[in-house]
């Protein structure tokens, strides 16, 4: 195991904070929100579109915390300082009260604008935002706003949803416990190593207007794969974005994007979609060999959202691979120039207004007196 690798017992008490998890209903979603409730965040929410599956989840969720056999190797230190070394018990119920359903669905921004508007109302502090949720190798499709469904849904969902919330994240940045004490608001982007899965010539320019977003990329077998690729460089873009916007207003929020390794969850049901049940199957077996678990593919977004080490090593705005290393994304999202992130805000901007009546930039300047680059 590397030096620097992660665990979540290194975990701290996350006592007081607040969390929301996009797509926290199944995979490492879920996995992330039964850890960090588990490590004492007084409000986990699980942002989702459907409230069946959330409720599956959080039953899921009460019969592993009900069985400490399965985590108490792992537990963060809340739980282990706690009990010491004696039989591991948590109040399973307590725990279970501090997470929250927050309807969201990514492919519609006025769910977007709704899930934003409940959650304020409901807090005035945000710790961490884990833009979790994300569709893969789905057919061509469309949101209901006419976005390209994995670049909508992935990208300029998350992108208006973390732009409504960044007051409230810059509120919280701005608390006694975050000032001069090395500790940061983390803002954590799930993106992929298929980010690299396409070629320079296919993303530049790509984010300009909306006929580049839409852009198909025949032949369509290939196509929904550079499109999933298109919108995992978007979150590595967003994620520069915010650390952009945290620096030019000396906020201490960090920024990270992460590929979480090969998770087999049910995110790859897009590809029984796209080329049939039988292919479908015949590629998840393909990835078998190389797959982890969702707890060991949960643990690099979890250390960007909680490990005291991320901030230590100065690691804001790193793309970060399993488990908690620095890796290098594609030059294409690592965006030097700032020319693809610039095509992206202006585009995002200029729908956002357009589709649901929502200035970003006056949301930043009027709830939270920002600089909004």
């Amino acid at each position: 195991m590397p030096e620097h690798a992660f665990r979540t017992t290194d975990i701290p008490s996350l006592s007081g904070k607040v969390v929301i998890i996009t797509g926290a209903n199944s995979g490492i979603g879920e996995a992330s929100a039964r850890m960090l409730a588990l490590a004492g965040a007084s409000r986990v929410y699980l942002a989702c579109r459907s409230e069946s599956r959330v409720r599956e989840a959080l039953e899921r969720i009460r019969v592993w915390l009900g069985d400490a056999k399965k985590w108490k190797n792992d537990a963060p230190q809340a739980v282990s300082q706690g009990n010491g070394d004696a039989d591991v018990k948590v109040d399973v119920e307590e725990i279970m009260g501090r997470l929250e359903w927050l309807p969201l669905d990514l492919s519609s921004l006025e769910s977007v604008k709704t899930a934003s508007e409940t959650f304020k109302k409901k807090e005035d502090r945000l710790d961490i935002l884990l833009n979790n949720a994300g569709v893969m190798s789905m057919p061509y499709t469309k949101t209901k706003e006419g976005l390209e469904i994995q670049v909508g849904t992935n990208v300029v969902g998350h992108y208006v949803f973390t732009m409504l919330l960044f007051p409230t994240l810059a509120a919280t940045a701005r608390l006694p416990e975050y000032q001069g004490t090395g500790r940061t608001v983390r803002v954590v982007q799930l993106s992929s190593v298929a980010h690299e899965l396409m070629f320079k010539s296919q993303i530049n320019g790509g984010w300009k207007d909306l006929e580049a977003i839409n852009r198909q990329f025949k032949p369509e077998f290939l196509g929904t794969w550079i499109r999933y690729s298109k919108s995992k460089s978007g979150n590595i873009l967003l994620a520069n974005r915010v650390k952009a916007l945290a620096e030019q207003n000396n906020l201490p929020i960090s920024s990270a994007s992460v590929h979480p390794g090969v998770v087999l969850t049910n995110l790859a049901s897009g590809a029984s979609l796209s080329y049939g049940r039988i292919m479908g199957r015949i590629l998840e077996a393909l990835l078998y060999p190389f797959r982890t678990t969702v707890e060991k593919g949960a643990l690099t977004q979890l250390y960007a959202c909680a490990s005291p080490a991320f901030d230590d090593r100065k690691q804001n705005g790193a793309y970060l691979v399993p488990a908690g290393r620095v890796g290098k994304a594609a030059s294409w999202a690592q965006d030097e120039a700032g020319e693809a992130g610039r095509e992206l805000d202006a585009f995002v901007e200029a729908f956002a207004q357009q589709k649901i009546g929502i200035d970003i930039k006056t949301v930043l300047r009027e709830d939270a007196q920002l600089s909004t680059l």
